[in-house]
């Protein structure tokens, strides 16, 4: 799966100033790429509102997840540790496949 490269390449920056551009850019591409779209149709209020539909218990975990990575552009300080934040993306990728295709 095309995600898990991207998850490895976040991973590969964990040490850098680019792991949360890298992990939100990982993430952004796997929910086009579940939802067939192309990215002129990412908007965050049309994004969460299919994931509710089709993942409607992950959804809460999946706007949690894109609030944070903006929060970490601006204040990195504030959100979960890289190491951390990259077991949650894993965890939450993971559980949307099984919901998604259930």
């Amino acid at each position: 799966q095309a995600v898990r490269k991207e998850l490895r390449e976040a991973k590969s920056r964990i040490n850098d100033g680019e792991f949360y551009p890298a992990l939100g850019r990982g993430l952004e591409a796997y929910l086009l790429a579940k939802l067939e779209w192309n990215a002129s149709q990412m908007q965050r209020s049309a994004l969460l509102s299919e994931l509710a539909i089709r993942v409607p218990t992950q959804a809460p975990q999946w706007k949690s997840m894109l609030d944070t990575l903006d929060m970490a552009r601006y204040a990195p300080g504030q959100v979960p540790a890289p190491a951390e934040l990259l077991s949650i993306a894993e965890s939450l990728v993971d559980a949307t496949e099984k919901e998604w295709n259930a």
